[in-house]
């Protein structure tokens, strides 16, 4: 899995993107984004069988 955190303040360019590539099951990502303290959008690419896009927004809340 390839795991690409990105803020929304800032311009979303490849170049922006820190990557993290990590085993992580889909049922661990929010735990993971709620160790995230700014306003993050994480964009997550899953290469399996198929090709899966997703997009999780956390809330400062």
């Amino acid at each position: 899995m390839d795991l690409k955190f990105y803020s929304k303040k800032r311009a979303h360019k490849p170049d922006d993107f820190v990557k993290i590539k990590n085993k992580i099951f889909t049922n661990q990502i929010d735990n993971l984004c709620k160790f995230i303290n700014l306003d993050f959008i994480c964009e997550i690419h899953i290469y399996q069988f198929k090709f899966l896009n997703f997009t999780i927004a956390k809330s400062n809340s």
